[in-house]
């Protein structure tokens, strides 16, 4: 059998790679005594698959996970065993079985990545001002940004190099909405598309919006969370996962 579990990563936990994640969550397994199931060869490993990677440092309350399982155990038993052993920051939110014989992984059904972006304006807010320039930047037709990418060079004992990779982010930009708070306090709720060419940072998203609506932020007050990871389906998008009051 298969289970998914539904996750947050919060507090000083969002600084965790998502290597030092993988790791984690298989110690954990091992420690709840849950029936793994193993891949075949000479480095055997759990048969565990993870939702897209979030970036050090970006927290968030929708992190996914598939574990298979030898034996059937309940979600609810799953949920609380988990929630044992994993350390503060890491909570498992939900869980339910899953079809271990479905083709579609959990990074194959990412369609729209939701993010929220908190910050604080370092210059009192012109409201009237910010709303023209937010409409503006939902109306261009073409944003493209220069994106540094890493080459790696085969030959041995030479450096990487760096290449400049140009990137229009408007075609992965679903939704864009923001709401000021009090004391010049901004959330900007961020939905990007998952495509076949990967996707884009909200950080980059917010790099442009900022320069756009000519905001200068305390970079000292940014936390970025994810909210929502979406799958397409026939009538437009749900989550992944639901969150219900109890395990399902």
């Amino acid at each position: 059998m298969m289970i998914r579990a539904r996750y947050s990563k919060t507090g000083h936990m969002r600084f965790l790679s998502h290597l030092d994640l993988v790791r984690l969550f298989e110690r954990a397994f091992r420690r709840a005594k849950m029936p793994l199931v193993f891949t075949q060869g000479y480095n055997p490993h759990p048969i565990i698959s993870f939702a897209a990677p979030l970036s050090v440092g970006v927290g968030s309350i929708a992190e996914y996970v598939d574990v298979q399982l030898a034996e059937p155990v309940s979600p609810d038993t799953f949920v609380h065993l988990m929630n044992e052993i994993l350390p503060p920051g890491i909570v498992i939110m939900q869980a339910t079985t899953k079809d271990s014989k479905a083709s579609d992984s959990l990074m194959q059904e990412a369609a729209i990545m939701q993010y929220s972006l908190t910050f604080k304006s370092a210059n009192p807010l012109e409201r009237t001002s910010l709303q023209e320039s937010h409409q503006h930047f939902l109306e261009l037709e073409e944003l493209v940004i220069e994106k540094k990418q890493k080459k790696k060079n085969k030959q041995r004992h030479r450096r990487n190099t760096e290449k400049v990779k140009r990137i229009d982010i408007v075609p992965f930009l679903y939704k864009c909405t923001y709401e000021i708070l009090e004391e010049d306090t901004i959330i900007l709720k961020l939905s990007i598309y998952v495509t076949e060419n990967g996707t884009i940072k909200p950080g980059l998203i917010l790099q442009q919006w900022l320069e756009h609506c000519r905001l200068n932020i305390d970079s000292d007050s940014l936390t970025i969370k994810r909210t929502e990871i979406y799958r397409k389906t026939e009538s437009g998008f749900e989550p992944i996962l639901p969150v219900v009051n109890a395990s399902t």
